[in-house]
């Protein structure tokens, strides 16, 4: 059993993702035949344990947004297991082998799930996407916004007082029930997407950036209401962002993405102690200092991300490391831990 697997036996394991992969047809020629592939999510495992927050980090075109949709079954996944909620025993049985005898799949594995059963996972698991002017219905007042949900998956709730409920604990009050997305400020239009998906008192949210769309006024308001609702509601978050001072704020555990893959994976306070990737010294190298008299190195990397059509046949972080050696452009480094519970995948780690 790999060492990132024995993480996954973890009593309090919530989410469990194995080998996930997710690779979109590239079409081409006359008759539009299949091409290429655009490797988004290259084979990506890791669990999120109830109640905790793990930010996904990296550059745009990383992979941590399809990664998200793939867990939710927004995008069918090309391969891999996503398993939610499932007992400690079952899961024990399935790191034996990797995997699970037919009967026992259909139950537990979420890429399997179809029709009602899926529908019916989807009411524990929502998303908070990126910009709520977009993701907001502009033709709906707010108290459908956020009914809509209940009445989608039929809950048996007095729907009126429920909005209102949900209204309060995101900050806003029963005079915003009856107003449309374009009267409420960015900020408010956010804590309206945030009411709407824990209409359904989800246990897993994914947060796909929240506060990059809202004042910088805003962001601490909007991160102070996410870990308030956590600790009220035991909310397990996946936390989506490129903002490293919004990780150091609000997660429990870290992973790093690169070109569909991880490229570290650990606690928040180890990894920014103790960066183990290239990658990841990079990315912390960019966040400002508050001390004027102090100097911290900045790491600029050359060159834009490689295609994800074609990755590099090595490391997928080779073309643009500072310590890039032959071994690393021939050959993918595996996932190892490095210390406890912090997982790299590099040849040459850093000390």
């Amino acid at each position: 059993m790999s060492s990132i697997l024995k993480t996954l036996l973890d009593e309090n394991v919530l989410l469990d993702v194995r080998n996930l992969v997710k690779h979109f047809p590239v079409y081409g020629g006359v008759f539009r035949r299949v091409v290429a592939y655009v490797r988004a999510v290259d084979g990506v495992t890791f669990g999120i344990r109830a109640g905790e927050t793990l930010a996904v980090v990296g550059e745009s075109g990383s992979g941590k947004t399809t990664l998200a949709k793939t867990i939710l079954r927004v995008y069918e996944p090309t391969s891999g297991n996503i398993f939610f909620d499932v007992p400690l025993e079952i899961r024990r049985r399935m790191s034996e082998g990797w995997g699970l005898p037919e009967k026992l799949a259909e139950l537990y594995d979420l890429s399997k799930f179809d029709g009602n059963r899926l529908k019916s996972i989807r009411r524990r698991m929502q998303i908070v996407y990126q910009d709520p002017s977009s993701s907001l219905n502009p033709r709906m007042l707010v108290k459908d916004i956020i009914a809509e949900p209940v009445r989608i998956h039929k809950l048996k709730l007095d729907v009126d007082h429920h909005v209102r409920e949900l209204l309060t604990r995101v900050g806003m009050g029963e005079e915003h029930m009856y107003r449309y997305p374009h009267e409420l400020s960015g900020g408010q239009r956010q804590r309206v997407a945030i009411a709407r998906a824990l209409s359904t008192n989800p246990d897993f949210v994914v947060l796909d950036e929240p506060t990059s769309a809202v004042d910088v006024s805003v962001r601490v308001q909007i991160l102070n209401l996410l870990k308030e609702l956590q600790r009220q509601m035991r909310l397990t978050y996946m936390f989506i962002t490129h903002d490293l001072n919004v990780v150091d704020y609000i997660a429990n555990r870290v992973m790093i993405m690169y070109l569909g893959k991880m490229m570290e994976f650990g606690e928040r306070a180890l990894i920014f102690d103790k960066p183990s990737h290239p990658y990841t010294e990079a990315l912390l190298s960019a966040i400002p200092v508050a001390d004027p008299f102090t100097r911290r190195k900045r790491i600029i990397l050359k060159g834009e991300i490689p295609s994800p059509v074609k990755p590099p046949q090595g490391c997928p972080f080779s073309t643009r490391c500072p310590y890039v050696r032959e071994r690393c452009l021939k050959e993918p480094p595996p996932l190892t831990e490095l210390r406890n519970g912090q997982f790299t995948a590099c040849f040459y780690p850093l000390s």
